[in-house]
């Protein structure tokens, strides 16, 4: 059995983005709102809301007052320190033992992104959503296609939103309907991500923002060559 995949990575590029120290905790949230959460890829059943956005975190902060005569003497941060502590005490002739004291805090702040799979509402796409394959993926089960979407932060500040198309097949022989089968069977979904992703992207931006997009499709273990411009427009050409 061999297996079509088609790759394509479309870059955002602004000169500015917003200035915040939480701007991909953001991201996530403004996305989730929108109806594309990011997940691990290791992500399993429905998304949950209280992943994103903004939310109450309560901390427990543990410490260990070591006490002399029953005296306060000494503070330790973690217990096998204390314990060490008050034994080497004890076998020194003091009389010394150990008590836990814990401090709660309650903050708001915003939740960090899950993952950068992303995750939709099957309602409103043509595909079935699933986690049930090796990464979260829309299904589009009568053609045997498969979309797995990814969005990225790069290293250079940029971001990139991976689409990758899977359809396993036996044969080769009718090529050209295999081609149009991982081409427009998801292209819907992808511009409506896209769409979704974009209008995120410019609440974030504080500057106009520039794509460039890198299309390939592979046939393992067998040849490897580049999208037409024809097939990049099914996704991308609403912005040409």
């Amino acid at each position: 059995m061999k297996q079509y995949r088609r790759t394509m990575t479309i870059t955002f590029e602004s000169d500015e983005w917003m200035d915040s120290p939480v701007l991909m905790e953001k991201f996530s949230s403004y996305l989730h709102d929108d109806g594309v959460s990011l997940v691990s890829a290791y992500h399993y059943g429905d998304v949950d809301d209280k992943d994103y956005g903004l939310r109450e975190v309560k901390r427990v902060k543990s410490s260990y007052d070591i006490l002399l005569n029953d005296k306060l003497a000494f503070t330790a941060s973690y217990q096998f320190r204390a314990r060490e502590l008050c034994n080497e005490l004890i076998e020194n002739g003091w009389d010394a033992e150990y008590f836990e004291r814990t401090e709660e805090s309650t903050k708001t702040e915003w939740a960090e992104a899950p993952g950068s799979y992303a995750f939709v509402d099957s309602d409103e796409f043509d595909g079935t959503m699933t986690t049930e394959t090796v990464y979260p993926s829309l299904l589009y089960k009568l053609d045997g296609v498969q979309l797995c979407t990814k969005i990225l932060r790069n290293n250079d500040g940029s971001f990139s939103l991976v689409f990758q198309i899977t359809k396993d097949i036996h044969s080769i022989a009718d090529r050209k309907s295999i081609e149009n089968s991982i081409v427009t069977v998801p292209a819907a979904d992808m511009r409506a991500i896209k769409r979704i992703v974009v209008s995120v992207l410019e609440r974030i931006s504080d500057d106009v923002i520039t794509h460039s997009v890198d299309c390939t499709t592979e046939i393992l273990s067998s040849a490897n060559y580049v999208c037409s411009k024809e097939t990049i427009d099914l996704v991308m050409g609403e912005e040409e």
